[in-house]
């Protein structure tokens, strides 16, 4: 890539700042709308990259500060991922008593085992059909190592199975 490439890139994103904003924000807004990582601190932050990128229309100056941003915003969640922990660390476990009828509700002990060695932050949400509801439907919590965490809730169907 010569940088005749790069500076008719450049030219691309002060011309039309507001395609950098939208391909940025509408894919993001789509998941965190559904509750889909990455969520809305992250959103926030993808933010300020768009932000900078409508002020290089002003400030030309500014392209290289946005291109290291905007670097930096791909990079930092890229290397997040490796900090996740594997699957096969984790056990799950269900247990109710009874069968869920129609508009009753059914109190459910959902427990989750980490069979690793490191203590994990976890976002946990059973995974329930679309015809029930849970309350709540979100846990965050700590799991220490080699333990089970026990989440309580409350499970309603909503519609009659077949």
């Amino acid at each position: 890539m010569d940088t005749t490439q790069i500076q008719q890139g450049v030219d691309l994103v002060q011309a039309f700042p507001w395609l950098t904003l939208v391909a940025v924000i509408v894919p993001l807004l789509i998941l965190a709308r559904r509750d889909v990582f990455p969520n809305w601190g992250f959103l926030i932050l993808a933010g300020v990259p768009c932000l900078l990128a409508l002020l290089t229309a002003f400030q030309p100056d500014l392209i290289a500060f946005v291109l290291i941003v905007d670097i930096a915003l791909i990079v930092i969640p890229f290397l997040d991922l490796f900090t996740l922990a594997k699957s096969s660390h984790f056990r799950a476990q269900r247990e109710h008593l009874g069968v869920a009828s129609l508009s009753k509700e059914l109190d459910v002990s959902f427990v989750v085992h980490n069979d690793g060695t490191t203590s994990k932050r976890v976002a946990i949400r059973d995974d329930v059909p679309e015809s029930f509801e849970a309350i709540p439907n979100l846990f965050a919590d700590t799991i220490p190592p080699e333990t089970g965490m026990s989440f309580n809730y409350t499970l309603r169907a909503n519609e009659r199975g077949e």
